[in-house]
C-alpha cells in the first residue's frame, strides 16, 4: 500500500560516529553504511550536507553537518523483503518496514525528534489485468489534481505529472527487467502540502503519521476521480473513437484515432471530444474501478513479483 516515503526529522548523529568521521576526513564506511560530510558551500550561501545510506533498499538521509533532518525511504517493500516487487499488504507490515528503518537509523543516531512530518508518501497496488488494455483505456483520462498531460510511454506507461500529484500506470514486471506480464502497477506520488489535504492533515500541523487504513482510503478515492460520466453528445461517434482506444487501435499512419483528430482539428474541439469520451473509455473496456478496489478491504487478488 505505501511504498516510497520522505520525512523530516532531527537526529544528531552519536559521538562514536562523529568521532569516525573525525578521523576519516568527513567520511566513514562501516557497516553497510556510507557516511560523507560534504564540503562547505557557504560561499555559495547553502548548508553543508550530509548523505547517509545503506544497502540497494535501504535509506538515504540528509541534514545540516552532523544532524539528520530528512530521511527518505526508496521502498518500503524492498526494505522488509528484499524487493520492490512486493508490497506493503497489512497494517502489521507497515510497522515491520518502520520498525527497520528505526533500527538501522539507530545504528548512527539518536531519535531526538524521529518523525516530525511526512513530505512524500507513494500509495500503490498491484491488478492482474491485460496492462495494455489498461493503458490505453487511461491514454485520455484526467485527474483533478494534475493539470499537465499526459505522458504515454510508448504503450508501456502513462504518467500524469503535477506539481503535487504523479500518477503512474506501467507493466511492473517489464519495470523489474523481465518479459511483459499481466502486473499494473498504478501508484500515486504525493507531495506536500497536497499529501497532507488527503489525508486531512489540520492546517499548520505536518502530517506526522499515516494510518494503513487510512492510505487505502485515500487511494480509493483518489482513483475514483478518473471515473468521469460519459457525455451523451454525437454518442455513436463517441462510442467508435472509445472502441479504439480501449484496444489500442493505430491507423495505417501509426497514430491512434485521437491522435490523428487531435492533428486534425484545433485545441478547443479536441479537449471537447476527449471530454466527451474519457468516461466512455474503461467503461468499454470493462474497467470498473469500484468493482476493483472494495471499500472495507484490499482486492482479494493481489499479485507480487518476486523478481
Amino acid at each position: 500500500m505505501l511504498d516510497t516515503v520522505h520525512y523530516r526529522c532531527r537526529r544528531p548523529l552519536t559521538d562514536d560516529i562523529v568521532s569516525k568521521l573525525e578521523k576519516g576526513g568527513g567520511a566513514y564506511r562501516g557497516d553497510g553504511w556510507y557516511i560523507r560530510i560534504a564540503p562547505s558551500l557557504d560561499r555559495f550561501d547553502k548548508p553543508v550536507k550530509t548523505l547517509y545510506c545503506q544497502g540497494p533498499f535501504g535509506i538515504i538521509a540528509r541534514g545540516h553537518y552532523t544532524m539528520i533532518e530528512l530521511v527518505q525511504v526508496p521502498s518500503l517493500p524492498g526494505l522488509l523483503f528484499g524487493t520492490n516487487g512486493k508490497l506493503i499488504r497489512t497494517p502489521q507490515d507497515l510497522t515491520a518496514a518502520f520498525v527497520s528503518v528505526n533500527a538501522m537509523l539507530d545504528e548512527i543516531s539518536i531519535p531526538a525528534r524521529p518523525l516530525i512530518e511526512y513530505i512524500r508518501a507513494d500509495l500503490v497496488l498491484h491488478f492482474r489485468c491485460n496492462v495494455q488494455q489498461y493503458i490505453a483505456a487511461h491514454r485520455h483520462a484526467r485527474h483533478p489534481f494534475v493539470r499537465n498531460e499526459t505522458h504515454d510511454y510508448d504503450g508501456s506507461g502513462l504518467s500524469l505529472r503535477g506539481q503535487k500529484v504523479i500518477i503512474n500506470f506501467y507493466d511492473k514486471a517489464l519495470q523489474m527487467g523481465n518479459p511483459p506480464g499481466d502486473v499494473l502497477r498504478l501508484e500515486i506520488q504525493l507531495h506536500k502540502p497536497k499529501l497532507g489535504e488527503v489525508f486531512g492533515e489540520e492546517e499548520g500541523h505536518g502530517l506526522s503519521h499515516i494510518d494503513f487504513w487510512a492510505a487505502y482510503t485515500n487511494y480509493r478515492r483518489l482513483v475514483f476521480m478518473f471515473g468521469a460520466k460519459p457525455v451523451a453528445v454525437k454518442v455513436n461517434f463517441n462510442l467508435l473513437i472509445a472502441e479504439c482506444e480501449a484496444v489500442g487501435f493505430h491507423m495505417s499512419n501509426g497514430l491512434t484515432v485521437m491522435e490523428n483528430y487531435k492533428a486534425t482539428n484545433d485545441h478547443k474541439t479536441f479537449l471537447d471530444r476527449r471530454r466527451q469520451i474519457k468516461g466512455l473509455i474503461p467503461t468499454v473496456a470493462n474497467i470498473n474501478w469500484e468493482e476493483l478496489l472494495p471499500l472495507h478491504s484490499l482486492p482479494e487478488d493481489l499479485p507480487e513479483i518476486d523478481q
